[in-house]
């Protein structure tokens, strides 16, 4: 069981190498959505971006987490000040970029203390880190493309506790949560639920619990939302569009706590 605080936990529910393995293989989707095109293609959740945007974004991050692997330490500035290519290089220099994070990750003990969103953190976090965020821009480069992703459910569970663990404890700090209740995210495909609450004292960041609950602490929650992993991942990182909520969730109880646990914010 996790609860979520200032530190971030040791591991995801994956180990290293089948993190690795999901990175390889997104990060294969990405460029193969890229490749389709066209480039200009406008990605919806992110509409000041292209196709190409997003790839030169994604392949920064992947160099940026490198880099603090490689070091342990904040490399300064963000993934931004990264360099890109140029123009048609763009292709070869992603899977450039893919291939020398897994080889980052691959030299570096996965217990080594590393800079990470929090205290107590290991490269092990990367690992976890680098595959979630591969994967939904994965997701946002394929309905650039016109086409309804899927994520593997296993991925999609630890994404799932990502958010709840990581995402959304960090990017509460930078501004006022709006959770009004206890409310319980479970997948309809995957055997992981958690339950969000609203901060313990005034100025806090969310308090949750999962993926393993008691029935006594499920029922605590004022609201459930329940879907597949996938669907629940995406809603979370808002790559569900509006209209589709209504069909692939299901909320019971109060309506308004589970509007609010879906549109808490993930990035600061």
């Amino acid at each position: 069981m996790t609860r979520i605080a200032d530190s971030v936990p040791p591991r995801g529910a994956l180990d290293p190498p089948t993190y690795a393995a999901f990175i390889r293989a997104e990060g294969a989707r990405l460029l193969a959505a890229y490749e389709t095109g066209p480039a200009s293609a406008r990605v919806p959740a992110c509409p000041e971006w292209t196709l190409t945007d997003l790839v030169a974004h994604t392949g920064r991050v992947h160099r940026w987490a490198a880099e603090i692997v490689r070091t342990s330490e904040f490399p300064g500035g963000g993934s931004d000040t990264v360099p890109g290519p140029d123009g048609s290089e763009l292709g070869p220099w992603y899977a450039e970029s893919v291939e020398l994070l897994l080889d980052r990750l691959a030299a570096t003990d996965p217990a080594q203390p590393t800079w990470v969103f929090g205290d107590g953190g290991t490269a092990e976090f990367w690992s976890r880190r680098q595959a979630h965020e591969v994967c939904v821009h994965r997701v946002d480069a394929e309905l650039a493309i016109g086409l309804r992703p899927v994520v593997d459910p296993d991925l999609a569970a630890d994404g799932v506790g990502e958010v709840v663990e990581v995402m959304m404890p960090r990017s509460q700090r930078f501004g006022p949560h709006r959770l009004v209740a206890p409310v319980l995210l479970r997948c309809t495909d995957h055997a992981g639920r958690w339950l969000v609450s609203p901060p313990a004292e005034p100025g806090g960041v969310p308090v949750g619990t999962g993926p393993a609950l008691t029935d006594a602490e499920a029922a605590s929650a004022a609201a459930t939302v329940a879907g597949t992993a996938g669907d629940l991942l995406l809603a979370l990182w808002r790559r569900l569009p509006a209209d589709e909520l209504g069909r692939r969730l299901t909320v019971e109880g109060d309506h308004a706590a589970a509007r609010a646990a879906l549109d808490a914010r993930v990035v600061p």
